[in-house]
């Protein structure tokens, strides 16, 4: 069921990555295949990461270059509400590629119980640095539409665009 969200939540994001910053390469990977593109865009050093990602993969990967850099983009949907073992899917992934942008997205709004605990365990979507983290969402279906980022949407944090 999920499958027939993929391109619509693909076109959304990437018009945003877009506006920002003029090119972005994302594909639909929840069938662990990745492009040559994408597979190039890994460091190296870093490769053994497909090696994880032969039992589960992000339903949608990217990234999105500056200069010699990628900074990487995971995406993990679901139909239903988002849970706790959502969030530590979705972290699993952006560790993974190191994303400096990861989101999981839901058909649903947020619950309320994911934003309380969020606020009693404040590393639960923050990572490493402050350029990276991860953004809860909703996807409007109806009108291909993002709302309600959580804590808040990464295209308002000018830090990460400078």
């Amino acid at each position: 069921m999920e499958k027939q969200y993929y391109g619509p939540l693909r076109a959304s994001i990437e018009n945003l990555f877009l506006q920002k910053v003029g090119s972005v390469h994302l594909e639909i990977t929840a069938q662990r295949q990745f492009t040559q593109e994408l597979k190039a865009a890994i460091p190296r050093d870093r490769e053994i990461i497909f090696s994880f990602l032969r039992s589960s993969a992000p339903d949608i990967t990217g990234f999105v270059r500056r200069g010699y850099h990628a900074d990487f983009i995971v995406v993990e949907f679901k139909t239903e509400g988002i849970r706790l073992l959502d969030i530590y899917q979705a972290r699993m992934y952006a560790d993974l590629f190191q994303s400096n942008f990861a989101f999981l997205v839901s058909l649903q709004p947020i619950p309320e119980e994911i934003k309380r605990l969020q606020t009693a365990v404040a590393e639960l979507l923050s990572f490493s640095t402050i350029y990276r983290g991860l953004t809860l969402l909703q996807f409007i279906a109806a009108e291909d539409e993002l709302a309600g980022w959580f804590p808040r949407s990464p295209f308002e944090m000018e830090h990460l665009w400078t």
